[in-house]
């Protein structure tokens, strides 16, 4: 079961996903939506809600969370403090590992390995699904690796650039 609470615009939503056996149950508010929720990416969903199939989008990026589906956008933000990871759990870790939310193109490396950071300065650039998503460290400290060049295909979740966290 997942819970959480979104903003969408100045509402707020209680969203509940309780799935098994291959169906979901969907709980937004008082409203209660039954279909089929198939992952086909980390970050693209198939949802079947009687004879209507859609294709979703799902990308994070800092608190946003934008869902593309039937030719529309909707960007959220979380409105408790609990985080869930709707974008394949990705960005940075509290371990300064900052990782892309879902596979994209590396587009900027504004930083060099050596190189002192602040807490959520931007390291990497990634294009995913047409945007890009500036991914920030979660910890002040030097940058120990950079693991892919501006060009590079990256993988959900896979480490782009590594902190290591300053004592202070």
């Amino acid at each position: 079961m997942i819970h959480t609470e979104l903003m969408y615009g100045d509402e707020e939503h209680a969203i509940s996903v309780d799935s098994s056996r291959g169906t979901a149950s969907v709980k937004i508010g008082d409203e209660t939506l039954e279909g089929e929720i198939l992952r086909l990416t980390p970050n693209a969903l198939s949802i079947q809600m009687g004879n209507r199939r859609r294709t979703a989008f799902i990308a994070r990026s800092d608190e946003k969370i934008f869902v593309h589906v039937g030719g529309q956008l909707f960007e959220f933000t979380e409105a408790g403090t609990e985080r869930h990871a709707f974008a394949g759990g990705a960005g940075a870790t509290g371990d300064g590992s900052v990782s892309s939310p879902m596979p994209g193109r590396v587009v900027k490396i504004p930083v060099a390995e050596g190189q002192e950071v602040e807490k959520n300065q931007i390291l990497v650039i990634v294009e995913a699904m047409k945007m890009e998503n500036p991914l920030k460290s979660s910890v002040a400290g030097i940058v120990s690796k950079v693991h892919f060049s501006e060009g590079d295909l990256v993988d959900a979740g896979k480490p782009i650039v590594e902190v290591e966290p300053s004592e202070d």
